[in-house]
């Protein structure tokens, strides 16, 4: 029996980090009225309109993608492309209902899930700002080894060992 040859890619052209250039776009979630809750006692409900916004970052400072818009009075919005963006224009997005984040305990474990923010579901229009390119943050060396090192060993504690 014959054995097959794995395929052969077709060669690509190296792409080096220190080379990159990211776009980052700023966007600007308008003022919109979310239900802020002012009961004083637990399990009460006192809902008071509050006008609002959001800014919204297409990516981080390392150039990783950003999902969600900042947090604003307890709660965020997920952001939803309607159209990608092209070398001329920035990407159009909506936005999600508002959310939070909540903790479960699941199986003994805390775990932190995103919820819809209870009796509100307002969202907003998008508005964009503006554009810049920018090269991804780089680690010097001193700080990648120290950051190799910091929580390596388990705190020493009187009277335990090990």
């Amino acid at each position: 029996m014959a054995t097959k040859k794995p395929a052969v890619k077709a060669k690509s052209t190296r792409r080096y980090k220190s080379q990159q250039n990211i776009t980052h776009d700023l966007f600007k979630l308008l003022v919109a009225k979310v239900k802020k809750n002012t009961a004083w006692a637990p399990g009460q409900k006192e809902y008071v309109s509050v006008e609002h916004c959001h800014f919204y970052h297409s990516v981080d400072k390392s150039g990783a993608p950003q999902k969600t818009c900042s947090p604003i009075g307890g709660h965020f919005h997920e952001i939803i492309e309607e159209t990608p963006a092209t070398a001329d224009a920035p990407a159009t997005y909506r936005t999600s209902k508002a959310k939070k984040y909540m903790i479960f305990i699941e199986y003994g474990r805390k775990v932190k899930k995103i919820v819809d923010l209870e009796d509100d579901d307002h969202t907003h229009e998008v508005e964009y700002i503006s554009s810049e390119d920018f090269k991804p943050q780089k680690l010097n060396a001193e700080t990648a080894k120290l950051m190799s090192t910091v929580g390596v060993a388990p705190p020493s504690v009187p009277g335990i060992s090990g």
